[in-house]
């Protein structure tokens, strides 16, 4: 099952690596892939504070996240760690800056998972996610 390919940038960029390498058999501390997957859109927002450029950066990050978990076999352990690296995001501190805290579409950015839901929904209107659905249920 070959999952949603990511395109060109997303390969190469910083948190598809730490991703991947957090994945990989290679023992990782689940709080190093953090600091590593958060850094590119947090020093984003702390040189910018520009809500448009954390909003950018999201977007590929989640990219990253959906094309990574489909990529996953659905019985492997790394599809566990993958849903713990998610939920752990939630629980990074707030991003803010001078007493300005990072949002993005009104929604906290790490706590609230602000883009996800938009890029889940885009993958899935581009068929890729009901593909690799239709791939993962006839597995069983």
């Amino acid at each position: 099952m070959g999952g949603i390919e990511p395109d060109h940038e997303v390969k190469h960029s910083h948190e598809y690596r730490a991703l991947s390498t957090y994945l990989s058999n290679k023992p990782q501390p689940l709080t190093n892939a953090l600091e590593s997957f958060c850094k590119p859109t947090e020093d984003a927002f702390m040189s910018s504070q520009s809500a448009s450029e954390v909003e950018s950066q999201l977007w590929r990050v989640w990219k990253a996240v959906v094309a990574t978990a489909t990529q996953t076999p659905h019985d492997s352990p790394a599809q566990q760690k993958l849903a713990d690296f998610v939920l752990e995001l939630r629980n990074r501190p707030v991003l803010e800056r001078q007493g300005k805290i990072c949002k993005v579409w009104e929604a906290v950015v790490w706590k609230d998972l602000p883009i996800l839901g938009p890029q889940m929904r885009e993958a899935w209107n581009d068929g890729e996610l009901s593909l690799y659905l239709k791939l993962v249920v006839t597995d069983y």
